[in-house]
């Protein structure tokens, strides 16, 4: 009996082991998008309008706004999600920057979205989107010199830089052209 239980607490040691070692060498994957691609997302259907690394002024000769809730050098990073409610209930603003309002990732660098900078950029004629509604909404976000070291900031262009709008069921993201 004494060797039979031993013989059970092995087998289960072993199996708990195969188990923890097969889910830290197995990455979450990831689902990329490009500009132009559409997408279903829940309740949602997204379409891939248009993206930008921009420098203050053409951030300001692009959006005509001016964003001053940052100090020193920076970019801003953005893209342009036509957002299309295909439920049968009406969807909230709010409730889709919950859905899809993660943010920007690079090799070097990750933030989320700046609500100042959207709320500056978007101007909402309404707080819902009915059924079968689209809007266009703009995802943007600060890349702020005082993050980086100078030899990686003067190539802060140079990398590839992705918007996570997903991370349920599986991690989905948009590869932004600058």
């Amino acid at each position: 009996m004494k060797k039979a239980v031993v013989i059970l607490i092995a087998v289960f040691v072993i199996a708990w082991s195969v188990r923890i070692l097969s889910i830290n060498q197995s990455p979450p994957t990831t689902t990329y998008y490009e500009i132009g691609d559409k997408v279903k997302c829940g309740n949602l259907e997204l379409e891939f309008i248009e993206s930008h690394v921009d420098d203050p002024a053409e951030f300001e000769e692009r959006f005509g706004v001016k964003y001053e809730n940052t100090e020193g050098d920076y970019k801003m990073i953005s893209i342009c999600i036509d957002v299309k409610n295909i439920s049968d209930k009406d969807i909230s603003i709010d409730d889709i920057y919950d859905k899809i309002g993660y943010g920007y990732e690079s090799a070097v660098w990750r933030n989320g979205i700046s609500p100042e900078a959207c709320n500056l950029v978007n101007v909402y004629d309404r707080y819902f989107l009915s059924p079968g509604d689209s809007m266009k909404i703009w995802f943007l976000s600060e890349i702020n010199k005082i993050s980086f070291k100078k030899s990686i900031w003067e190539k802060v262009n140079e990398y590839q830089y992705i918007y996570i709008f997903t991370y349920i069921p599986q991690r989905s993201a948009v590869r932004i052209k600058a």
